[in-house]
């Protein structure tokens, strides 16, 4: 199921289109990898990718404009897929551990990272960079102003990891599941949709404004959900 929004009110993305995907009902990680380290422990997850969404994804970006996410799921599965290629979406992988960032990264694969403290360092010749929007010096930098105009987490191409301040949550760890995004991700499951999550998501794309900076799955993930 998928929840599309035109603008966001988002404090750390800013105004651009954005979206969030889950299962069915109350089931706000079915498209989240049963592997997901950050998922409830009674959430099952989905354990393998939904290809017909995930081929709509890559294509999904704004004409002249740019679209970027994030996945749990190994870059095995859906790296061949077409993403991270010249005006397609950019896949970023979610990487559980530095081991997996340092493998990822040797594979050519645009990552991130939480840390709890995120500090400038450099490892292996791979700089780890905080997101600039959790940086408190600068001043009103969001998705839609980062890179002036070219997001970090858009550019497929970069010999860089960006870095997430890892917050401590009491009862689930992902972020997706506390705060403000868990209520719009939390009433994606429960609304009427009359097309599938692909078809959705492309005849929306195509109506927005050029050069939109589109951020898909604020919260969700490309995993196939049990219908």
């Amino acid at each position: 199921m998928l929840t599309i929004l035109d603008t966001s009110r988002q404090k750390k993305t800013g105004n651009i289109p954005q979206t969030y995907r889950s299962g069915e009902g109350d089931d706000m990680f079915g498209t989240c990898p049963s592997t997901c380290p950050l998922k409830c422990e009674s959430a099952k997850g989905s354990d393998k990718i939904d290809l017909d969404y995930a081929h709509a994804l890559v294509n999904a970006v704004p004409k002249r404009g740019q679209a970027f996410t994030y996945t749990h799921f190994h870059w095995n599965k859906w790296r061949d897929i077409g993403f991270n290629l010249p005006n397609k979406t950019t896949m970023n992988y979610s990487a559980s551990s530095l081991a997996d960032v340092l493998k990822a990264m040797k594979e050519g694969i645009p990552t991130v990272w939480q840390e709890v403290k995120p500090k400038f360092k450099k490892l292996n010749n791979i700089k780890f960079i905080p997101c600039p929007a959790e940086i408190d010096s600068l001043k009103n930098i969001t998705c839609a102003t980062c890179g002036n105009g070219e997001p970090l987490c858009a550019r497929a191409n970069r010999n860089f990891v960006i870095v997430f301040k890892k917050k401590i949550w009491k009862k689930t760890p992902c972020y997706g599941a506390n705060g403000y995004t868990k209520f719009t991700w939390g009433r994606t499951g429960k609304q009427s949709q009359d097309r599938n999550d692909g078809k959705k998501l492309l005849d929306w794309v195509r109506t927005l404004p050029y050069g939109s900076i589109l951020r898909h799955h604020v919260a969700g993930d490309i995993g196939e959900y049990n219908v």
